[in-house]
């Protein structure tokens, strides 16, 4: 009986270390595919760059803290110059025209220009490495290409949520270029010291220059902020970038980067889905055949038609701060 009891409960134990990462990754989707939606809930309401301010005053110490108290300044001054390239551009500039891409464009919109990221990576390095794309690449590519034109067919339509301007759009995009510049930037420094390391130290490097763009009214507009707005602040800031960042971490850990690359495109769905909920964002039949043309396109790019092992790519996806 107590040998029996034993292997049930090493079964248990098992089961368990097997679901959790899963269950993480669940979890940081959430996290990733709403924080869109919250931060265009703030930032319609007050200025980008305050909220950014915010967000890095509370979470740059904490970085800081981590990497000089916990895991120790580990980086060579060879690398000081390409780390401080990749947190002017992976973070600050992303950061920034996320934001203010955000007051321009509706969250379900944004979510999907987002999802075309992979694209920018994908020929990115190989231009760096003069490398011919390859076929599945250019397939996939001018299906986004043509996902995009179906999304905005009915002249940028603001399904219900306010027009949608040119910059706000291509401010999503340049978001998105500057995450691609981070990740194909990073690759040398995330194998030598480790996605934890880099993520921290290039928040912690972007923190002055997100505390600049305080200005006399940012008091006022802290002062303002009602309970909801301190909800989804809290929101996005401890459940977008800090528990997302962790419970990525953790799944990446443990499982294989092809079983957990599939979960990311379950973000531009989440992100309409929230908008929906949420602000009362139309879903209409363009922006669902434009995001299904995307996604799918994407994907096709990435894995062209077989199962593959993913790069780096993955694995510096922790350091998105929605």
């Amino acid at each position: 009986m107590a040998a029996a009891s034993d292997e049930a409960v090493k079964t248990a134990v098992v089961t368990r270390a097997r679901f959790l990462p899963f269950l993480a990754l669940i979890v940081t989707m959430v996290f990733w595919g709403s924080a869109p939606t919250f931060t265009r809930l703030l930032v319609t309401n007050m200025p980008p760059g305050d909220l950014l301010v915010m967000r890095f005053a509370l979470v740059g110490p904490l970085y800081t803290l981590f990497v000089f108290a916990v895991s120790g300044w580990r980086i060579a001054m060879r690398d000081l110059p390409r780390l401080v390239f990749i947190s002017l551009v992976g973070m600050t500039a992303y950061n920034m025209c996320m934001n203010f891409g955000l007051a321009r464009t509706p969250a379900g919109i944004a979510g999907l220009i987002v999802a075309t990221q992979p694209l920018l990576i994908i020929f990115g390095t190989s231009l760096i490495n003069r490398e011919r794309p390859r076929a599945a690449a250019i397939a996939g590519s001018a299906i986004a290409v043509l996902g995009t034109l179906v999304l905005f067919s009915d002249g940028l339509a603001a399904s219900g949520a306010g027009p949608v301007s040119f910059t706000g759009v291509g401010l999503m995009f340049a978001s998105g270029l500057a995450w691609s510049v981070f990740v194909i930037a990073s690759k040398p420094l995330i194998e030598r010291y480790g996605a934890v390391q880099i993520t921290t130290t290039t928040v912690m490097i972007s923190t002055l220059p997100m505390l600049s763009l305080a200005g006399p009214e940012t008091p006022h507009t802290v002062a303002a902020f009602t309970p909801a707005a301190w909800l989804a602040f809290a929101y996005i800031t401890v459940c977008g970038m800090i528990c997302g960042t962790l419970c990525w971490n953790f799944a990446v850990g443990r499982l294989h980067a092809s079983l957990t690359a599939p979960f990311l495109y379950s973000i531009p769905v989440i992100a309409v889905a929230s908008a929906h909920l949420v602000l009362g964002e139309h879903v209409t039949p363009a922006m669902a055949a434009g995001g299904v043309l995307i996604i799918a396109g994407v994907a096709w790019a990435q894995f062209g038609g077989r199962y593959r092992r993913l790069s780096a790519d993955t694995a510096a996806r922790p350091m998105r701060a929605n």
